[in-house]
């Protein structure tokens, strides 16, 4: 498999990795409320804030990221420009 490919992947990893330090300091805020989750999460403060911040950013760059990488494979573009 082409290694932009396990860049798809990578970062498919590294959106859901996010999510651990995000559940980390959900759990240190009182704990996981399932029932209301993201009211928790609005909730949060310093690095948990932050953390939650990374997390949704990695998934509205993802679709993005990895539709360029398809495209440019279909389209035939060399794998080290890719």
């Amino acid at each position: 498999m082409a290694i932009h490919f396990w860049c798809i992947v990578a970062a498919w990893v590294v959106v859901y990795a996010g999510k651990l330090p995000v559940a980390v300091a959900m759990h240190k805020a009182g704990g996981y409320d399932n029932h209301h989750p993201r009211s928790q999460q609005a909730a949060l403060t310093g690095w948990g804030a932050r953390s939650l911040a990374a997390h949704l950013n990695g998934f509205e760059a993802f679709a993005p990221f990895a539709a360029a990488v398809l495209v440019a494979h279909v389209s035939g573009v060399a794998t080290g420009l890719v």
